[in-house]
């Protein structure tokens, strides 16, 4: 068994060793330490909640707007640049056919390039397509 030796009593060569071996045994600890830590808050005992699925068609948590519908108008309107959007009813489910249903208001220049203010349903399929758009009287 090798005795110990007092710092001052080493060598250089000793010396060198022995810092090399401290810096080794600080790294490792440095890393148990960092897994340690990250298990402790990736592995909470507590359930995670769970977040529901959200519909192929939705209000938007924003504005209230749903992303398909938008679309659409832009793509079929007489003049895109001048919807204005006003109101959205929340978007209803038909659970027979599973399609939706979402009511909107909104401003747009007509084909005379006059600004109206429509009221509309849009019945969309269960992948998001506009299917039918019926005026709200």
């Amino acid at each position: 068994m090798k005795e110990k030796k007092k710092w001052s009593e080493r060598t250089p060569q000793e010396k060198k060793k022995a810092r090399l071996n401290l810096t080794i045994l600080a790294v490792i600890g440095l890393i148990v330490v960092s897994v340690l830590i990250a298990g402790a808050f990736s592995d909470s005992p507590e359930p995670q909640e769970k977040k529901e699925p959200v519909a192929v068609v939705h209000n938007d948590v924003l504005d209230a707007s749903v992303r398909q519908v938008k679309q659409f108008l832009k793509k079929n309107l007489n003049d895109p640049e001048s919807y204005d959007g006003v109101e959205w009813s929340p978007v209803s489910q038909n659970p027979h056919t599973k399609w939706f249903i979402v009511r909107h208001k909104y401003r747009a220049k007509n084909q005379y390039g006059a600004t109206q203010i429509y009221n509309q349903i849009f019945t969309l399929d269960s992948l998001g397509t506009v299917i039918s758009i019926s005026d709200v009287e």
